[in-house]
């Protein structure tokens, strides 16, 4: 009797110490798990932080392109802004040019719509002729 009561208190300390083991592994796991998480955050934070850099570099070049390009116009000579001014009439020539093809193109296409329509009909009529000729 003695015995199996030392063997039972044996065994339930060992069952607690058993007990105490497998609570600090999971405590081991979840600090673990817990760390690569925050460094997992602290990377997506640092890759979020240099993509907000990239932009605002992104947009400051941009203003920058921007007020040079407006400096450029201030300082064009008077001779600079005449051949601007060709370049742009020119351009302008072009667009209308453009604009009298595309107009001249539409024209062509709705003159052959009607002029297959005219023949369609006649078609037709012929038809109508040759049916009405039989009978």
């Amino acid at each position: 009797k003695q015995w199996y009561q030392r063997r039972v208190a044996i065994t339930a300390g060992e069952k607690a110490r058993q007990l105490e083991l497998l609570k600090l592994k999971r405590e081991q796991l979840r600090v673990k798990k817990n760390a690569e998480l925050d460094a997992a955050a602290v990377v997506f934070d640092k890759a979020n932080a240099k993509n907000l850099r990239l932009e605002d570099q992104r947009k400051a070049q941009l203003e920058l392109a921007r007020q040079r390009m407006l400096a450029r116009r201030k300082k064009l000579k008077p001779e600079d802004e005449e051949e601007e001014k060709v370049e742009d009439e020119e351009e302008e020539k072009l667009e209308d040019l453009s604009n009298v093809q595309d107009a001249v193109g539409a024209m062509q296409t709705s003159i052959l719509q009607l002029v297959e329509q005219k023949h369609e009909k006649r078609k037709k009529y012929r038809l109508r002729l040759c049916v009405d000729t039989t009978a």
